[in-house]
């Protein structure tokens, strides 16, 4: 399984982002829209890449950045403290959004409890690595990675959009 092309229209979706229970398509994003897929492995690396892209783009109304997390290995009956573990994530990442700002803006956490997201954008097994996948206002995917070193990445699949 490999990602869908660049120009590919982006399948739409609709998760809910935990604690702030804000519902996230890609058709109803004003700009543009990064997916960060990953696994649990690679939550803490996730949180220092929308660190470092907010330090660039700090504004959430032109580029708008999601992490999609796999949860696809939490059994049914566990849902609950896992729920609570990304609440607390979420908490914790709450208190460097800068104030004035709202933080639901700036921390989208998105549970694919059945993967159901992860297929449709064709991601393949992240083995502790992260998927980046940036579409465009016009709901097309402008470009993909999948690696180790999602800061740098997400820079430059940035960059190269201007």
């Amino acid at each position: 399984m490999s990602f869908l092309p660049a120009g590919s229209p982006a399948p739409d979706f609709s998760l809910k982002s935990v604690v702030s229970e804000r519902s996230i398509s890609p058709t109803n994003i004003p700009g543009q829209l990064l997916l960060i897929f990953h696994g649990y492995q690679a939550a803490a690396l996730v949180g220092r890449t929308i660190e470092a892209i907010r330090a660039v783009y700090p504004d959430p109304q032109q580029l708008l950045i999601a992490s999609v997390a796999d949860m696809r290995i939490v059994p049914r009956l566990l849902r609950g403290m896992a729920e609570k573990i990304m609440g607390d994530a979420y908490h914790q990442a709450a208190a460097h959004v800068p104030s004035g700002q709202d933080p639901a803006d700036h921390i989208i956490i998105l549970p694919d409890w059945q993967g159901r997201v992860f297929a449709a954008y064709q991601i393949p097994e992240n083995k502790g690595q992260v998927a980046l996948v940036l579409i465009d206002q016009d709901q097309l995917i402008q470009d993909t990675y999948l690696g180790h070193e999602p800061q740098e990445a997400a820079l430059t699949l940035l960059n190269g959009r201007q």
